[in-house]
């Protein structure tokens, strides 16, 4: 890095820009993931089974997710 000529600066600018393309590609991932977490622990849970029985539709369930999706 700094035998290379560049500066630590420099280096800490492009580090920082890359930086946030990095999160961009992640973020959506890890969104996903999450989700996908979460959903699987209700079902083991029978935590979905409880909700729809009082009276909370499937669709309503997954509300949170396509607004953030």
């Amino acid at each position: 890095m700094l035998n290379g000529g560049v500066s630590l600066a420099t280096f800490l600018k492009f580090t920082s820009f890359l930086s946030i393309d990095i999160i961009a590609l992640i973020l959506p991932i890890a969104f996903a993931i999450s989700a996908a977490f979460v959903f699987h622990r209700l079902k083991e849970h029978n935590q979905i089974v409880a909700l729809q029985s009082a009276g909370i539709a499937p669709q309503r369930l997954l509300r949170p997710l396509m607004c953030l999706g």
